[in-house]
């Protein structure tokens, strides 16, 4: 029998695909690290429980460049990874396999130029505490027509960039009337303005950020930082002052702020 939907809408939203790289967990949690993908960026990660038993289990696989299914997340970047082939595969494999091609249901919250935000609901039922809804960014042209509408995407992903192969809205389905932008990340017109000031690439987040950088981003001043970053509560402190809600955690190797993987 199958299970009812946590929400009214009258679609199953989706955000998965497959990607190639080496999972590489932190010292201080298994499920969460990093994964270095077959083009060399670092993405913040996350594993299932399964998983990571798995891995535990064989752990020469930590060695291997493997293809994953994931969902993305974009805000901030992050990979939840919740399957793995275990088969090595050559890169014509891979290209046939579908590797970085993802597919995306969900409505259209957002048209601005060859940027197009979806806004994504949790099909099943969470835990109290847990987001029920985020929003991807991709980029490509669709109508403006499409606002507000629930439509399919096709995309590739290049780097940290997510471009829109194929766009159409979702067939039968009562669409709703064009409207303008749902803003579900932003809490007040004026933390949407200091996020378009404050905004750095998702490339720029991945690679870290200065402590110039960083300060110029919460609007607060360099010695600030300094005296915050060396406490626990920096990652709970920066993400109420960032104007996109992201934590921050300082790296004593690189002296880079990054996106504390939660």
């Amino acid at each position: 029998m199958a299970q009812s939907k946590a929400h009214d809408d009258p679609i199953i939203y989706s955000a998965r695909g497959k990607i190639c790289g080496i999972y590489r967990p932190s010292s201080k949690n298994f499920l969460q690290g990093t994964l270095l993908t077959d083009d060399d960026l670092e993405v913040p990660a996350q594993i299932s429980d399964d998983l990571g038993k798995l891995l535990k289990a064989n752990p020469h696989i930590l060695e291997l460049p493997l293809v994953w299914k994931c969902y993305p997340r974009t805000h901030p970047p992050l990979l939840m990874l919740v399957k793995l082939k275990l088969k090595n595969s050559n890169s014509l494999d891979l290209r046939r396999k579908g590797v970085n091609k993802f597919r995306i249901i969900g409505q259209v919250a957002r048209i601005k130029g060859q940027s197009v935000t979806v806004l994504l609901k949790r099909n099943l039922e969470l835990a109290e505490g847990e987001e029920n809804s985020f929003t991807l960014t991709i980029q490509g042209r669709i109508p403006g027509r499409a606002l507000g509408q629930f439509w399919y995407f096709t995309v590739r992903r290049q780097g940290w960039d997510w471009n829109i192969i194929n766009a159409n809205p979702v067939p039968n389905v009562e669409q709703p009337l064009a409207m303008g932008p749902i803003l579900v990340e932003e809490k007040t017109a004026a933390r949407e303005v200091k996020a378009k000031v404050a905004t750095q690439s998702s490339i720029e987040l991945l690679e870290g950020l200065s402590q110039a950088a960083l300060a110029r981003r919460l609007s607060i001043s360099s010695s600030t930082i300094a005296k915050h970053r060396v406490r626990d509560t920096f990652s709970e402190w920066s993400r109420q002052k960032d104007p996109e809600g992201i934590a921050w955690s300082y790296d004593e190797k690189t002296k880079k702020f990054k996106p504390f993987n939660y």
